[in-house]
């Protein structure tokens, strides 16, 4: 799996707090490092998403 860098601002799972996921935050970038095609457990929907889905209940991670 090849984690990349991908924005910090783009409302999708690998940057909300919700999701459970591999990640890597790039505080200096503004960006995550992470594998888009991963699954992470989602604590609001209490299911399986994957990292670059898009989610109307978004909850930006800040950091």
């Amino acid at each position: 799996m090849a984690r990349d860098l991908h924005p910090a601002t783009k409302k999708a799972c690998y940057t909300c707090r919700q999701w459970q996921g591999n990640r890597t935050v790039m505080k200096e970038q503004n960006m995550f490092k992470v594998d888009i095609r991963e699954d992470g457990n989602c604590t609001l929907w209490h299911k399986k998403m994957r990292a670059d889905k898009v989610c109307d209940q978004h909850d930006l991670l800040r950091f």
